[in-house]
């Protein structure tokens, strides 16, 4: 690791510190004017900014799984189908109970930790991905200002550390090694099932690269088996996760959230899947920022409301299509990453 990589690491860390810093600073005006329960029983009241962010999003989630990483009390979810949808991305969790040093009382600092390192990691692998393909690595410190990134951070989820993996495995499987990209992939995975599409493109390279996915699939059995909800056919905010094309959008757009901003997001996925397709057709990048296209299509009506809620899932779009059109030339008859 070159000193370069440490200190992005680094800037990545404070960046991350300080997104969290002004969403803290944000939710004191919140303070006594919250309405309506959190979807986990996390929380004795619901009377100081850090408590209120976790409470706004899916922090609250994590929050419960840091403070129970063996699953055994599902009944903290005022609705399990919701439990057991988060808890299918169990490495946030976990994180914040390691770093929490298994303390219940310190699990949010656990996760605020987590959150930290996650950015610090994601910024310094998305620079090095950069760097393979001739540009500047500090770049990759503007992946923590995207939508996705930002929506990630301040709800504490495991969005920007998983893309973080999904940067490693790419790079390992570029220098052919395998079996550490397939951990790395495995990781994203257990961060949100949504970067597994990115190793099942590498399975026709090596079929090792199915590994990743059966290794979600198994543990999201084992949710399965503690909640009595598979996962991914839970309903979420009463609506299953994904719906037919194109219906959850049509349905949201008279109804945006901070309209300006989220419709601005929304307009700017189908522009970059053009134009990496018009511009970069023959890099792979391309293909991942497609596939991610496809599924925002199948997304529902809730995710379309407001820009965090389909950035977080749609990060990978905007970030490798990012990746591909500031690439000049690329060569898919080279093995590495740079540019031909």
């Amino acid at each position: 690791m070159s000193g370069r990589t440490v200190r992005i690491a680094a800037a990545g860390l404070a960046l991350g510190g300080l997104i969290i810093a002004v969403s803290v600073v944000q939710t004191r005006k919140l303070v006594g004017h919250i309405t309506g329960d959190p979807y986990a029983h996390v929380f004795t009241r619901l009377d100081n900014s850090l408590d209120i962010l976790f409470a706004l999003g899916d922090g609250q989630g994590f929050l419960a799984f840091a403070r129970d990483p063996t699953l055994s009390h599902p009944e903290v979810f005022v609705v399990r189908g919701e439990g057991a949808y988060r808890a299918d991305r169990p490495l946030q969790g976990y994180l914040g109970w390691a770093f929490s040093f298994g303390q219940k009382d310190w699990a949010e600092e656990g996760l605020i930790a987590a959150t930290v390192l996650g950015c610090g990691l994601a910024a310094a692998a998305c620079g090095e991905l950069l760097r393979r393909r001739g540009r500047n690595p500090w770049l990759g410190l503007l992946l923590l200002i995207l939508p996705g990134a930002i929506g990630g951070v301040r709800q504490f989820s495991p969005e920007v550390i998983g893309f973080g993996f999904v940067c490693l495995g790419l790079m390992a499987a570029d220098d052919q090694r395998y079996w550490p990209s397939i951990a790395f992939f495995t990781l994203a995975g257990l961060c949100r099932e949504t970067y597994l599409i990115v190793p099942l493109f590498l399975i026709r390279k090596d079929r090792r690269f199915a590994i990743p996915v059966a290794s979600w699939v198994a543990w999201a059995g084992v949710v399965w088996a503690r909640f009595g909800v598979f996962g991914p056919t839970a309903d979420v905010a009463g609506a299953k996760v994904l719906g037919l094309p194109f219906v959850g959008l049509i349905r949201a757009i008279p109804r945006l959230h901070f309209a300006p901003v989220t419709a601005l997001a929304i307009a700017a996925i189908p522009v970059l899947v053009i134009a990496c397709v018009r511009e970069r057709p023959r890099d792979p990048f391309t293909a991942y920022v497609i596939a991610y296209g496809v599924l925002a299509i199948f997304l529902r009506y809730y995710s379309w409301l407001w820009w965090p809620s389909f950035g977080r899932p749609l990060l990978p779009l905007t970030v490798f299509a990012l990746i591909a059109l500031a690439t000049k030339t690329y060569s898919g008859e080279r093995s590495r990453l740079e540019p031909g």
